[in-house]
C-alpha cells in the first residue's frame, strides 16, 4: 500500500529539483530546492526505500560535474520533515530512532522466519532482469524503455539524461544493491518495487514518441502504441485473477453468518480490511507454512463452521516466496465429502460449510 504514494513524492522531489536547476530566479530556485527536500522527507515517512533517490542526486552531481551551495536546501527540507517525525516518535515512544529500530527488528524477524527474499548469491542478482522480461504486470513496457534509452544515448539527447540517471541508477541498485547497511540483503524481487522508477521510464518513452522525425512519427510511434496497448490487454487477461480483490465479492455471503469462518492468514487479513477491521463474524486463520505462528488446524476435523478456500491466493503467495517452506493442508485441494459448497466466486475461491 505504500509503494505508489511514496513514489509520487519521490518523483515530486525530482520535479522540484529539476525546476530549481532551470529557474533563473534566485528565490524560485531556492524554494524549489527546499521543496525538493521536503518531498523526499514526506516520501521517507511513507517508505524508507525512497532514500535511494540520494543515488540519483549523487549521479547527477558526478555526471554534470557541478555542485551548488543551494543544494544544501535539499538537506534542510528533508531535515525539517525528519525532525517532525522523530519528535512525534520520541513523544510517543521515548525513542528518537523508533522507525529505524522497529524496521530493523521486523526485517530481521522476517529473514529469520522466511529466509532470503530472492534466494542466494549469485542467482539473486538476476531476479529483477527476470521480472522486467516476464512479469504480466509489466508486459513489454521496460523492453521498450530499454531500447529507447539506447536511442537517446546514440543520438545524444541531453535533455533526457536526468531521467536516464534517475531510472537506471535506481534500477541498478534495486537489482544489485542491499536493503541493509550491516549485511548484504537484496531487495525483494517484486514488480511493485519498480514504482520508484515508473515515472522516469514513462517520461523517456513519452519523449521518444513525440520526436519530430518522420520515421518515428509515422512508423515507430503508432507501432509502439499499438503493440503496448494490445499486449497490455493480453497480459492483463493473463494476470486477471486478482484473488485479493475477489474476496470482496464473497463478503456479502459471509457478512451475516453466525458460525466461525476459517481461511488462510492472508485471506483473513484481506477480509478484515474489507470489513474495516470491524467484522460481525468470527474469522479464524489456518496455517499454510511449516514455521509460522498461525494455529495448526486439522481442517477435516472442523464441524459446523464455514471455510473459505482461496487456492489462487495461496498459490500466488507460494510462487512469490519460493524459498519459504510451505505445508498446505490437503483439504485445500481435495475438500472432504462433508464440505458443502455454498458459493464459488471463481474457479479459485470457494465458500464451504463443514457439517
Amino acid at each position: 500500500l505504500s509503494d505508489f504514494p511514496s513514489a509520487f513524492f519521490l518523483s515530486l522531489s525530482v520535479f522540484f529539483f529539476l525546476l530549481g536547476e532551470k529557474s533563473l530566479d534566485k528565490i524560485k530556485t531556492r524554494l524549489s530546492y527546499l521543496l525538493s527536500g521536503v518531498s523526499i522527507g514526506i516520501a521517507y515517512t511513507i517508505r524508507e526505500t525512497t532514500l535511494l533517490l540520494l543515488l540519483f542526486f549523487l549521479a547527477y552531481v558526478i555526471f554534470y560535474r557541478k555542485i551548488k551551495v543551494n543544494y544544501g536546501l535539499i538537506f534542510i527540507g528533508f531535515a525539517i520533515i525528519f525532525a517532525i517525525e522523530t519528535s512525534v516518535f520520541y513523544l510517543n515512544t521515548g525513542d528518537l530512532l523508533y522507525r529505524s529500530h522497529s524496521h530493523s527488528a521486523a526485517y530481521e524477524s522476517v529473514l529469520e522466519n522466511a529466509g532470503p527474499f530472492r534466494g542466494t548469491f549469485p542467482s539473486s542478482l538476476f531476479h529483477y532482469p527476470y521480472i522486467l522480461l516476464t512479469s504480466n504486470n509489466l508486459g513489454f513496457f521496460y523492453m521498450s524503455v530499454f531500447l529507447v534509452s539506447i536511442y537517446f544515448i546514440v543520438m545524444k539527447r541531453k535533455q533526457t539524461y536526468p531521467f536516464m540517471l534517475w531510472l537506471w541508477t535506481l534500477l541498478f541498485y534495486l537489482s544489485l544493491g542491499t536493503s541493509s547497511l550491516t549485511q548484504y540483503i537484496p531487495f525483494p524481487g517484486a514488480p511493485r518495487y519498480l514504482a520508484i522508477v515508473t515515472i522516469p521510464a514513462l517520461l523517456l518513452l513519452a519523449v521518444f514518441l513525440t520526436e519530430k522525425k518522420p520515421i518515428i512519427k509515422k512508423v515507430f510511434m503508432p507501432s509502439i502504441l499499438v503493440l503496448l496497448f494490445i499486449s497490455s490487454l493480453g497480459f492483463l487477461y493473463l494476470g486477471k485473477e486478482d484473488n485479493a480483490g475477489s474476496l470482496k465479492d464473497i463478503r456479502p455471503y459471509i457478512a451475516q453468518l453466525d458460525k466461525p469462518v476459517y481461511t488462510d492468514a492472508r485471506s483473513k487479513s484481506v477480509l478484515e480490511y474489507s470489513f474495516q477491521y470491524k467484522p460481525d463474524i468470527i474469522l479464524k486463520a489456518f496455517s499454510i507454512r511449516e514455521d509460522d505462528d498461525v494455529e495448526k488446524i486439522n481442517l477435516s476435523s472442523i464441524k459446523d463452521a464455514y471455510i473459505i478456500i482461496n487456492r489462487g491466493l495461496i498459490q500466488g503467495v507460494m510462487d512469490a516466496h519460493k524459498f519459504i517452506p510451505y505445508d498446505v493442508p490437503e483439504e485445500v485441494y481435495n475438500p472432504p465429502e462433508n464440505w458443502k459448497i455454498i458459493k464459488e466466486i471463481n474457479e479459485e475461491i470457494a465458500l464451504y460449510y463443514a457439517s
